[in-house]
């Protein structure tokens, strides 16, 4: 493992939140609409159905997000990130190694085949890293 060491666990929460987002606003022009066409019943159904897809957002929005930043021989340092100007829930700042007991670091490896062969994916650490029985490698 070559240091320092780039890294972004909160890539797959980006895109899920640029979903999330993209679903809300297609919601929004819906319920306008709808009620700018005096269709209030449905208007005020699809108002009920966003308002639950708002706090299902909001639930989520709870768990940690990954983290973005850099891996030194001392130090972690991460810093926010925003997507479409919202913040996801990430830690931020620096942090000496010291403060650790041990450090992991595992890399996602996917390979990519044609339609008709299984895709297969695993995980790979660094060597002397803590590893537990949940990344285990997956078919």
């Amino acid at each position: 493992m070559n240091l320092p060491l780039d890294f972004n666990s909160a890539e797959p929460w980006t895109r899920i939140v640029k979903i999330a987002l993209t679903i809300a606003a297609v919601y929004v022009i819906a319920v306008v609409g709808l009620f700018g066409k005096g269709n209030f019943l449905g208007g005020a159904v699809l108002l009920v159905f966003g308002l639950a897809f708002y706090a299902v957002l909001r639930r989520a929005r709870r768990g940690s997000m990954g983290a973005a930043g850099r891996l030194t021989a001392s130090a972690v340092t991460v810093h926010p990130v925003r997507v479409w100007g919202f913040s996801l829930n990430v830690p931020s700042g620096e942090f000496s190694l010291d403060r650790f007991s041990a450090v992991g670091l595992a890399e996602r490896i996917v390979v990519v085949r044609s339609a008709s062969l299984p895709r297969n994916s695993g995980d790979r650490a660094a060597p002397g890293a803590p590893w537990d029985a949940q990344h285990r490698s997956h078919d």
